[in-house]
């Protein structure tokens, strides 16, 4: 059995497999839509299996990192982003094995009120420096700009695609289906949604995709989309 751990193996295997993505806009309205038009659902059986899935096992990847050596630091209201572009992310990764993350409670989407009952805002066993648990959410953007490090890449649309074929590869099926969700809906949601003009015009004023927790058609999530 395939393990679901973000091992050494993994990441050369990411290193080495960096996937063919060409943007094309229609497939991305195409899936914009289908996250526009899902439903936040985050009690139906199969959208909770698949998050209790995709949390447990970015934790352990998380857990990975760490034994790995991994420092993290949680930014602060009001800094500078210690990282104007992601050449900053990562030279402050090979150069020191360190990470600034973005923590959930300084946004979560662009809505003012996300649903509280979202599974990522569920608080893990981890703990940031000040002692306070760490959310679903944070473990999984830190794993997730992991991956963005290993593939030398960005954060536009192009970027964000890639990563998550590379990161789909570490998950289990079922996981997969919230990855879908979590990264390639919000994202294409982002850049070819209504309001993706806007965002690619101006991405320092981004309006981020409502956050909703459920699962994309089948379609949508096993469908080759900017290859």
């Amino acid at each position: 059995m395939k393990s679901l751990r973000l091992l050494k193996s993994e990441y050369e295997k990411l290193t080495k497999e960096k996937p063919f993505v060409q943007l094309n806009q229609e497939h991305g309205k195409k899936i914009a839509d289908a996250y526009e038009n899902m439903k936040h659902e985050p009690n139906h059986p199969a959208v909770k299996a698949s998050y209790d899935a995709l949390i447990n096992e970015t934790k352990q990847q998380y857990k990975d990192l760490l034994a790995g050596g991994l420092k993290v630091s949680k930014m602060k209201h009001g800094m500078d982003n210690p990282y104007p572009t992601s050449k900053h992310l990562h030279a402050d990764m090979e150069q020191n094995n360190h990470m600034w993350y973005y923590p959930t409670d300084l946004g979560f989407g662009s809505s003012d009120a996300p649903p509280q009952d979202h599974p990522m805002l569920q608080e893990t066993e981890f703990k940031d420096a000040e002692g306070k648990p760490m959310l679903a959410n944070d473990v999984f953007r830190i794993v997730h700009d992991s991956v963005h490090n290993k593939l030398k890449n960005g954060f536009g649309p192009k970027g964000e695609h890639e990563a998550y074929l590379e990161h789909k590869k570490t998950y289990s099926p079922l996981a997969q289906k919230a990855l879908a969700t979590e990264t390639m809906g919000q994202n294409n949601t982002v850049n070819f949604g209504k309001n993706g003009e806007h965002n690619r015009k101006n991405p320092a004023n981004t309006i981020y995709a409502d956050q909703k927790a459920g699962l994309l058609p089948d379609e949508i999530i096993n469908g080759r989309w900017h290859q």
